[in-house]
């Protein structure tokens, strides 16, 4: 123990002569003197700056204390460098060999000035140049300055702190009267055990604006390599937009960005992965200037490798959310730096449709109205090829739909299925479309996705699909285009109608065939349609079905490449009953008309309003109307009033049959009906507007006759040969409201026909008495002279 105790107080004698001697030899090797003369010529001489410094203090445990330190500006008044205190630290133990080792400077609270001079160089351009001096002269190596005495200052720097500092950058090549100014504070910079061979750290903290700065990581100066880590909160940087507004597509009004990162590199390449957010995004477009995009937000999460000399540029799995859509990518981009080429897996996880809504701007997305769109998409897209060819890029991919929905009138139709793309091709077999209880099933194929035309089969098979839904919602928005009076609503509804022309990219095929549908409240069965869409030009090739008890089919042309949209189409309806037809299509009239109806009908106009209907609509057809009753309607209804028979309330109908043409808002129809008790020869105009125009040539039972004329005064001149009375009459009116009344013209002409005939009768019975002349045998001269008597009695008449 006595040994112990002798070797450490001898050590600690040791240690207390070194310090002793250490200390005696900082103040004598060190002066305020030595150091000015070693730190100022050098300054000037590296800078070509005049450098300040104020007090210098040494001691030897806190180095070497340097008090205001100034670098000017080459010209003017201001400091390019102004600190509080620069202290230099120096190593111990050479001061035992009479040398003085710095190897540590520590820069306290300084203050930087950064100018952009209106030319574009800065006020440190000069320090930045490259000096060549000529190849015969040797550069002087700048030297320790002595003062006679043995011993110098060597500046060995293996460590540099600053603490405290602050930057001022001001920019006089933007124009106007008044520099632009940026402040950074809160400067602090520390490098450690810096070495020209092996790795150092370093680190940075800094304040802009409201945002703080963190970098720390280490550097290798000989192998050119390093790494670090970047943390930022959210930046204001909007104060910076003057250096890349000419770059922007519009005008940003807020933007905040903020870094959270790693990077290492080499002279090879180069490995980054982090998150970079940007927040608060305020921008008007140029291209969408109604649409302004306010508070939007964007973060990318990602992981890249990059190979500098093969100029390959590795995605790892990396995530891009968009407020709060989220995309994900992972693959390759080759020769990145001359002609890119990619080969990449782009996916787009689970998006909710409502959500994704929501999140982009109000004015991207249209007025959807009560749709209420809902449902997820996922996506799956495989890029490769050239960034010069970018609609080429698409190799494959699938698009899933799962509940994608939408309302629809009463209905909330939802899709769900698979769609396969390869190349410029989506194909999807089986979409599945449900409508309340109903389901149909979707074929879809897509070609030339990103040319022209974009060319489309598809076909659409159900068991029972309703209709009426599906068309309830345009009827709810003609009304109320009609609504807010008759006069208004009519003008409304005249001009919504006036669509086209348009200008579709598109060449559409494809079919429908439904079991079992309904419309207007009217079963249709073993619907199939096949059409054609080209050139503007959609052609309905064939459209039949079950209805009624009957059938129907449909061919028809709209060229909609055409203002208002011209149209061609034929309609054939055979065996079907008339009741169920009107209950469909003039409700009001329901259950005043059965039978069964035959019709053929054409069409061809230009414009769907109503006006162009009455202008443009012309067409031709017949029809056949058997086995019927009419009952309860306005027209038979009126007709019983008129002529006060009971009777006539209900007509029973053994065949009716006509044809008519259609021209200038009007049917022309010249028809025929003929009944149990009454039959007409109706002939003349039936408005589009309901109004009516039409000699009806009624003849009546005599049964009939006799309760219209019980005294006989008028049935012996207005009835047939078959005791039919005949009474001409006129209807006007509409349809709802007839008017009937007595067709006075063909009642005289009725007339004079009836009587030149009982006088043609009466004179024949006079003067060619029944003689001896055989049963059937003709008489000449007797016939010459009837013939002679009825042209002069027609003659009289007027006939």
């Amino acid at each position: 123990m006595k040994k112990a105790a002798k070797y450490a107080a001898i050590v600690l004698a040791v240690v207390v002569v070194l310090v002793v001697t250490a200390g005696v030899l900082a103040k004598v090797l060190i002066t305020p003197e030595r150091v000015k003369n070693t730190v100022l010529p050098l300054a000037e001489k590296t800078l070509n700056r005049k450098v300040e410094l104020g007090d210098v203090q040494v001691s030897l445990f806190s180095g070497i204390g340097l008090s205001q330190l100034r670098i000017a500006e080459p010209q003017g008044e201001e400091y390019f460098v102004a600190a509080e205190k620069l202290v230099l630290r120096y190593r111990f133990w050479p001061l035992l060999f009479m040398k003085v080792v710095v190897d540590e400077v520590r820069l306290e609270e300084p203050r930087i000035r950064i100018e952009r001079l209106p030319d574009g160089t800065f006020n440190f351009s000069d320090l930045m140049a490259e000096k060549n001096p000529p190849a015969e002269e040797s550069v002087p190596v700048p030297q320790p300055v002595e003062d006679g005495k043995d011993g110098g200052i060597d500046l060995l720097i293996s460590r540099v702190v600053l603490n405290g500092g602050e930057v001022l950058f001001l920019d006089r090549s933007l124009g106007g009267e008044a520099p632009y100014r940026y402040k950074v504070s809160g400067l602090s910079l520390s490098a450690l055990d810096i070495s020209l061979e092996k790795d150092f750290p370093f680190s940075l903290d800094a304040v802009l604006g409201e945002a703080t700065l963190a970098v720390a990581g280490k550097a290798n100066v000989a192998a050119s390599r390093g790494e670090a880590s970047v943390k930022l909160s959210p930046l204001d940087i909007t104060p910076f937009t003057p250096y890349f507004r000419q770059q922007l597509p519009g005008r940003l009004d807020a933007l905040r960005v903020a870094l959270d990162l790693t990077a290492q590199g080499d002279s090879k390449g180069l490995w980054s992965r982090g998150t970079i957010s940007l927040s608060n995004l305020d921008i008007l477009l140029d291209a969408l200037k109604d649409v302004p995009i306010h508070d939007a937000s964007l973060s990318l999460d990602y992981d890249l490798d990059i190979d500098l000399a093969q100029q390959v540029l590795d995605i790892k799995p990396t995530t891009l959310t968009a407020n709060g859509i989220v995309a994900r990518m992972q693959g390759r981009v080759s020769d990145y730096a001359t002609a890119p080429q990619l080969d990449m897996t782009v996916e787009l996880p689970d998006l909710d449709i409502r959500s994704a809504l929501q999140a982009v701007p109000a004015g991207l997305v249209p007025d959807l109205g009560d749709l209420d769109p809902a449902g997820q998409v996922r996506a799956r897209l495989n890029l490769a090829g050239s960034t010069n060819e970018p609609l080429k890029l698409l190799r494959d991919g699938e698009i899933v739909l799962s509940g994608v929905q939408a309302s629809v009138a009463s209905l909330r139709p939802a899709l769900s299925g698979r769609l396969a793309l390869k190349g410029d091709t989506v194909d999807a077999q089986q979409l599945e479309v449900k409508m309340g209880d109903t389901t149909a099933a979707i074929d879809l194929k897509v070609t030339n996705l990103f040319g022209k035309p974009l060319r489309i089969e598809n076909s659409l098979t159900a068991d029972r699909l309703l209709l009426d839904p599906l068309l309830q919602g345009g009827k709810e928005k003609e009304a109320t285009a009609g609504a807010g009076g008759t006069a208004a609503g009519k003008a409304a509804k005249d001009q919504t109608a006036d669509i086209g022309p348009f200008d579709l990219p598109l060449d559409v095929t494809g079919e429908a065939r439904i079991g079992q549908t309904v419309y207007r409240g009217m079963k249709i069965e073993n619907l199939f349609a096949q059409y054609h869409l080209k050139n503007n030009v959609f052609t309905l090739e064939t459209l039949t079905g079950d209805v009624a008890g009957g059938t129907f089919t449909e061919k028809a042309v709209v060229d909609l490449g055409q203002k208002g949209l011209a149209y061609d189409s034929a309609f054939r309806l055979q065996g079907a009953q008339m009741s169920p037809i009107l209950t469909a299509f003039l409700p009001k009239s329901a259950d005043t008309v059965h039978g069964g109806l035959d019709l053929n009908l054409t069409l061809k106009g230009k414009g769907v309003s109503s006006a162009d209907l009455r202008r443009n609509l012309s067409g031709a057809g017949d029809f056949l109307f058997k086995d019927g009753k009419l009952s309860g309607g306005a027209l038979v209804k009126g007709l019983s009033d008129f002529l006060a028979i009971e009777e006539l309330r209900e007509l029973n109908v053994r065949e009716s049959a006509g044809s008519f043409t259609i021209e200038k808002g009007k049917f022309l129809i010249q028809s025929t009906l003929a009944g149990s008790n009454a039959r007409f020869s109706p002939k003349g105009s039936l408005g589009m507007d309901g109004s009516l125009d039409l000699s009806l040539d009624l003849r009546l039972s005599p049964e009939l006759s006799r309760k219209l004329d019980s005294k006989g005064t008028v049935s012996q001149f207005l009835t047939d040969a078959d005791g039919w009375g005949l009474v001409p009459l006129r209807l006007a009116g509409t349809l709802d409201k007839p008017r009937f009344g007595l067709d006075t013209s063909a009642a005289k002409e009725q007339v004079k026909e009836k009587a030149a005939q009982e006088l043609q009768r009466q004179l024949e019975k006079k003067l060619f008495k029944t003689d001896d002349t055989a049963e059937g045998e003709a008489d000449p001269a007797k016939d010459a002279g009837k013939k002679v008597l009825e042209d002069t009695i027609r003659g009289l008449f007027g006939r």
